[in-house]
């Protein structure tokens, strides 16, 4: 998908827009290139908002710090989290599907339990791209896990937590 000159929204509906869960690989999501922060969106609807994601209260971003954690049942009540590029786990395009760099990069889960649903979004510490994944706690432990994982799409370019629309 090649984002336009405009502004442009890229919109996900349907659990069914990502790719396996737990195969991390570049071809299971969406290739988006010319994405434009501040200009082009992000858009969630359908079974990416509130009402259908369980375990969330707000169609909202929370941004987190790389390696920062959160609370699943403070900050986490967003129904997409943001994991700002930084400290060098997802320096390169490479990590953002590497299991091992997303875990160092999200840090600590609390309070995550089976059956938690999330949109995560992993920028590069360059922001020069960006992972989109559907996260759905399968294990109940505090760390991402590769099973807990269906990635969305890969995105050239930064995201801000204004990129993204809920309707």
């Amino acid at each position: 998908i090649t984002a336009g000159s405009g502004a442009d929204v890229i919109r996900y509906t349907a659990d069914a827009d990502a790719g396996a869960v737990g195969t991390i690989a570049a071809a299971q999501g969406d290739a988006v290139t010319g994405f434009t922060t501040t200009s082009d969106k992000v858009a969630f609807t359908g079974d990416f908002l509130t009402g259908s994601m369980t375990g969330t209260t707000t169609n909202a971003v929370e941004a987190i710090a790389n390696t920062g954690g959160i609370d699943m049942n403070v900050a986490g009540v967003d129904t997409v989290i943001l994991f700002a590029g930084g400290a060098g786990n997802t320096a390169t395009t490479g990590d953002l599907t590497t299991i091992a760099d997303l875990i160092a990069a999200a840090g600590t889960l609390a309070n995550a339990v089976n059956g938690d649903e999330r949109v995560m979004i992993f920028n590069t510490d360059d922001s020069s791209n960006f992972a989109v994944y559907k996260y759905v706690e399968a294990t109940g432990n505090t760390a991402i896990d590769a099973a807990d994982m269906a990635l969305l799409g890969i995105f050239n370019g930064a995201f801000a937590a204004g990129d993204a629309q809920f309707a």
